[in-house]
């Protein structure tokens, strides 16, 4: 190719050039959509919540560690994932979420061991366990596909690792807006079907959202 033949294939191209829309920073984007979280959220505990209740579940100490957990685990994870989909990004961001995932388990399992030694027995029993299998995976899925959408505008090489941290983010947040709708306190086993609803929420983010995530060539 002449450099005629060059400067002509350069001019073509950048004839049907778009501007490149550039992303604002990963913190901003996070930000906004755990605004958007809670705004929705605020909206539900107001119309459909038991505010009076709610204040007195959150006079339990137990219950303010579990509520605290679930929401750094949600808020740290979710700035994970959005900063772990840019490719010039570390993945030590992906540690940030470990801390308060621990306290939140610690926290959950302090507030079962609480009502194992209040009630005996009946602390091993199943309680609500379906109510809250069922509000976790129902706020999860439409925040997920909104999470999906946001985290699909960087285009991440690796898809998976902010999938997985986001579903962490997701479902640690859904369990944290159960506290205003959950007015008992939960057994070991209810604490089983939470984990295991978080499991299924980063696993089907992760699987359903890696395709779609991943590079187009």
């Amino acid at each position: 190719m002449t450099k005629l033949q060059t400067e002509q294939l350069i001019a073509r191209l950048a004839e049907g050039a778009v501007p490149v829309r550039h992303l604002s920073p990963p913190l901003y984007r996070a930000t906004l959509w755990l605004a958007g979280f809670v705004a929705v959220v605020a909206a539900a505990v107001w119309l459909r919540g038991d505010i009076a209740e709610s204040a007195t579940r959150f006079s339990d100490l137990a219950v303010q560690l579990e509520f605290a957990g679930a929401l750094l685990t949600g808020v740290t994870a979710l700035i994970a994932a959005f900063f772990v989909s840019l490719p010039d990004r570390s993945r030590s961001w992906l540690l940030l979420p470990l801390l308060p995932l621990v306290f939140w388990l610690l926290g959950s399992t302090y507030g079962c061991y609480l009502h194992l030694i209040e009630f005996g027995p009946t602390g091993w029993a199943i309680g609500e366990s379906g109510a809250c299998l069922r509000f976790i995976l129902g706020i999860s899925l439409p925040a997920s596909i909104a999470l999906y959408f946001a985290l699909r505008r960087s285009s991440p090489l690796e898809p998976i690792a902010p999938l997985a941290a986001g579903g962490l983010g997701v479902a640690g947040l859904a369990a944290a807006a159960l506290q205003f709708f959950h007015p008992f306190a939960i057994t070991f086993l209810d604490l089983g079907v939470h984990i295991l609803a978080v499991g299924i929420v980063i696993g089907a983010l992760t699987l359903f959202g890696r395709r779609g995530l991943a590079p187009r060539g």
